[in-house]
């Protein structure tokens, strides 16, 4: 789990007018990481670190600033848990400044139980408060195993619905048991599925819809959706893969894929720090039978294209997604002749 933010500015001189002064102040001003550590059913690490934006940003980050406030919480919107207050402690001076919670008996993020936390943050330096940071988080153990995704302990196969760009019915999708695939999907849709609790994978695409998206733009939303516990899966292109390497690392749980042709042969060189591919098939098609032995260390999520369906018809698309299960495990016996292909991952409809 790794977590970015912007600040909430205080104005250091109320009685300032000079808007390019204070613009220039503002994108100087830091953004805080919050990030996941060693996290158990006792106990759950929770590191604040601040970033400083420029080199030359001496005058927000010195010798003198600290980071503090508190972490409350877990609120759920399906269970009823007494909240607690952990107070963040300052780690000392380093190269960032620093803090953590560490909190007793922490409530992880799920879509069963979407639990959440309130952050209340600021950053002072010396006397004076320079920003504040108040924002909700989740707790996610999310990972790979194997050939399979894990989250919170168990092994999880998202079945999930291609969806198109604007709104979603996310109450349906939960009660479908369906994740959701989604094109650059806005806040609100993440904000709405943190609390709900819906798996969202995010399809970054350079030009999806009517526009064309830089790499400076994707590498901006990849780390503005880091904040949703429930964007568990991001989705790039190859090229942006490779362009991104650096922003990748810094993921924390955010699991990041490429898109693959999967009716092709597999690519022979997959970008570095890829955690799975996602294999695009068009209607009632199978994969090429070279992905039999390709890219064994990878999990493999299967997507079968159709454009005459609608994205809301969340329980027919999940039983589609079962469909798509039995043909793809026909496909694995029949051209498996030593030993049996590895389980996908996942699969998505629509």
């Amino acid at each position: 789990m790794t977590f970015v933010s912007d600040p909430t500015v205080i104005p250091t001189d109320s009685k300032s007018t000079d808007d390019s002064r204070s613009l220039r102040k503002e994108e100087l001003l830091p953004r805080l990481e919050v990030t996941l550590g060693e996290a158990n059913e006792i106990r759950a690490n929770v590191f604040v670190q601040v970033h400083a934006r420029a080199t030359d940003d001496v005058a927000t980050i010195n010798a003198t600033s600290v980071v503090q406030g508190s972490l409350c919480g877990p609120f759920c919107r399906w269970s009823t848990t007494l909240p607690s207050r952990t107070v963040l402690r300052d780690l000392g001076k380093g190269k960032t400044v620093a803090a953590v919670a560490t909190v007793g008996d922490p409530a992880f993020w799920s879509p069963e139980l979407p639990n959440l936390y309130r952050l209340e943050s600021d950053l002072s330096c010396g006397d004076k408060v320079v920003a504040t940071w108040s924002q909700e988080i989740g707790l996610r153990r999310l990972g790979i195993r194997g050939h399979s995704f894990w989250l919170d302990g168990k092994r999880r196969v998202p079945r999930g619905v291609a969806h198109s760009l604007g709104s979603v019915d996310l109450t349906t999708a939960r009660s479908s048991f369906a994740a959701v695939l989604q094109n650059w999907p806005e806040d609100n849709i993440c904000t709405e599925a943190d609390e709900i609790g819906v798996w969202l994978m995010a399809r970054l695409w350079p030009d999806e819809g009517s526009k064309t998206r830089s790499s400076e733009a994707i590498s901006d939303r990849l780390k503005a959706i880091g904040q949703h516990p429930s964007v568990c899966c991001v989705v790039l292109s190859m090229e942006d893969a490779v362009r991104l390497q650096s922003v990748i690392r810094r993921r924390g749980t955010l699991l990041v894929g490429c898109e693959v042709d999967g009716v092709a042969s597999p690519p022979e060189k997959i970008p570095s720090d890829i955690d799975f591919l996602l294999l695009t098939l068009s209607r009632g098609a199978v994969p090429h039978v070279d992905w039999i032995n390709a890219h064994e260390t990878l999990p493999l999520v299967a997507w079968e294209h159709c454009e005459e369906h609608s994205s809301d018809e969340f329980i027919r698309c999940r039983q589609q997604c079962d469909a798509l299960q039995s043909r793809l495990a026909a496909w694995g016996v029949a051209n498996s002749s030593e030993r049996v292909f590895r389980d996908w991952a996942g699969y998505v409809f629509g």
